[in-house]
């Protein structure tokens, strides 16, 4: 069965909130923020990362109140505004950034750049080689694509991160 604009709409309405319930600190996808344009005329603004603190908190935000690891892509436009975010759910001590996942998700939401976060409930900041090595095989990856990977982020229950590209470790 070939799907219509109206089904597409229909099916994407399923997982949307109402307008008036959208926060400004939580990132809609591209797609949402066009139907809620669309359908109330509300323009939904999304936050732009200008410097490593805006990412921080962005990051920090997004990974609060998280009890098992979580990987997320944020793709950002050439301006740096958000224009999406996807997350992997993972276990305590582990999450599976896959690459084939991280790049159709990068592609779909036409990304400029992406940052890379993820959390460590345990508290430590540090990264693993596991990370480390994930990182720059998934930019590596991203670099072939025209897809700048400008960051990844850990962060931990109490609010501090790591930055890989400020430590030099991507």
């Amino acid at each position: 069965m070939k799907m219509t604009e109206q089904m597409i709409i229909e099916e994407a309405r399923k997982y949307m909130q109402p307008a008036s319930a959208i926060q400004p600190q939580k990132p809609i996808c591209a797609k949402q923020h066009r139907i809620v344009l669309a359908e109330t005329g509300i323009e939904y603004k999304t936050p732009q990362i200008t410097n490593r603190r805006d990412l921080e908190n962005f990051c920090v935000r997004l990974n609060e109140n998280e009890c098992f690891e979580k990987y997320s892509i944020i793709a950002v436009n050439a301006q740096c505004q958000v224009i999406g975010v996807y997350s992997i759910q993972g276990s305590l001590s582990e999450v599976n950034a896959y690459p084939r996942v991280v790049t159709t998700y990068a592609l779909l939401a036409n990304a400029h750049s992406v940052f890379f976060t993820h959390n460590h409930p345990g508290g430590t900041c540090t990264p693993s080689k596991e990370d480390i090595n994930a990182t720059i095989m998934l930019k590596n990856l991203l670099k072939a694509l025209d897809i700048h990977v400008l960051d990844h982020l850990i962060t931990t229950p109490d609010g501090r991160a790591y930055s890989m590209a400020q430590h030099g470790d991507m």
